[in-house]
């Protein structure tokens, strides 16, 4: 799996971005066995996989500036505020796909 501002240090959201797909998949499965246990399913299908890169349906951002010029960012792992400018942009078009009421906001973030 890859992520750039996992990469870079600036977003730590994803927890298990170093374990590899499989093996997280694997003790999903497992954590999934134990608790449904006591209720004894007849049959267990295999997960289905997701791709190993963009993969997020959210994103926890910071919102800062004004109602004009709205400034979004994210929080790195100590917690420091990472304000648009230093993020790569996010076309309003590609962010209005995710988020409709988003895709009028400006032409561009960041």
């Amino acid at each position: 799996m890859h992520c750039d501002y996992y990469d870079a240090g600036l977003c730590r959201s994803c927890t298990r971005m170093n374990e590899p797909y499989p093996a997280q998949l694997a003790d999903k499965q497992e954590r999934l066995r134990q608790l449904l246990a006591p209720h004894r399913p007849e049959a267990w299908l295999e997960p289905v996989p997701s791709p190993e890169s963009g993969f997020r349906n959210k994103a926890k951002m910071v919102v800062s500036g004004t109602v004009e010029r709205p400034l979004l960012g994210i929080l790195d792992r100590d917690g420091a505020r990472h304000r648009s400018h230093r993020l790569r942009p996010v076309p309003a078009a590609a962010a209005g796909r995710r988020c409709p009421p988003c895709a009028g906001s400006s032409a561009s973030w960041g």
